[in-house]
């Protein structure tokens, strides 16, 4: 059976390639995601890798949500 991930092993993952404020400012439905895909990574055996967690930021941030999206919404409230 998989073990449970912990959010705090999800936070500290994210963290390797986003900043505090990047994952703040996320919509949302786009910080869910993020966090699902970093937990699927995670329930697989070994740590991941620089290269995968950038793989995941590239997910994200190019077809998911772009933080310009965010100032733009910002702006026209």
């Amino acid at each position: 059976m998989i073990e449970k991930v912990s959010s705090k092993d999800i936070s500290a993952a994210a963290l390797q390639v986003f900043s505090r404020e990047e994952v703040q400012q996320m919509p949302k439905q786009v910080g869910l995601s993020l966090m699902h895909l970093i937990e699927k990574r995670l329930e697989q055996p070994g740590a991941p890798t620089l290269d995968e967690m950038q793989g995941i930021k590239e997910l994200v941030t190019k077809h998911l949500w772009h933080p310009t999206l965010t100032a733009v919404a910002k702006g026209r409230k």
